[in-house]
Order: structure tokens, then C-alpha cells, then sequence
């Protein structure tokens, strides 16, 4: 997917208040759970459990890491090098999860 329309599959499908579980390639699901507050203004807001403070993940974040999403996706690429290219690494590789199973 391109980036365009990983947008537009966010803003579409992935409404305030929706709960995300964590998720990495090499563990599978987690625990932890956090919450898309909106998609707006070039940002995905969420909160984490526990939180209270609303981060802010760039839409640049997003395409950063869909030039590396097969090869994550798929376990050849660790979640390390993910991180070199987000602050927010299981956020992003959570909600692009997400996306891909529908």
C-alpha cells in the first residue's frame, strides 16, 4: 500500500475511540492495548493504557516504515530497525496490522 492509501484506510476505518492491540512480528500479540483519539492534522493521536497524555505519531512515521513493512511483517527485519525510523515502533507497526487483517 502506498501511503495515500494507508490514510485513507486509517481515516476510514479506524474511528475515534477505537481500541488497537499491540502487536509485533516476532511476539505476536501483547498484552497492552491503546487507543486511536483521532487522525487528523498529518497525525495519528493516541493514548496508551495508564496514560493520560496523547501522543502524536507523525504520517512521515508511517511511510518510513511501510518501505520496511514486507520484510517486518513477513519476521526478517527486527523491530530494532523499525525503531530507527519511528519513536513509535509497536504504535505504528500495531495500527498497520490492523489495517492489513481488516
Amino acid at each position: 500500500m502506498t501511503l495515500e492509501e494507508v490514510w485513507n484506510e486509517l481515516k476510514k476505518r479506524i474511528k475515534p475511540d477505537t481500541q488497537v492491540q499491540t502487536w509485533t512480528a516476532d511476539q505476536g500479540y501483547g498484552e497492552d492495548k491503546f487507543i486511536v483519539v483521532a487522525i487528523k492534522g498529518g497525525f495519528v493521536h493516541v493514548v496508551s493504557a495508564g496514560d493520560e497524555k496523547t501522543q502524536k505519531i507523525p504520517e512521515g512515521d508511517f511511510a518510513k516504515v511501510l518501505g520496511l513493512w514486507d520484510s517486518y511483517a513477513d519476521g526478517k527485519l527486527p523491530l530494532a530497525k523499525v525503531a530507527a525510523e519511528t519513536k513509535f515502533p509497536s504504535h505504528v507497526v500495531s495500527i498497520l496490522h490492523a489495517l492489513e487483517r481488516g
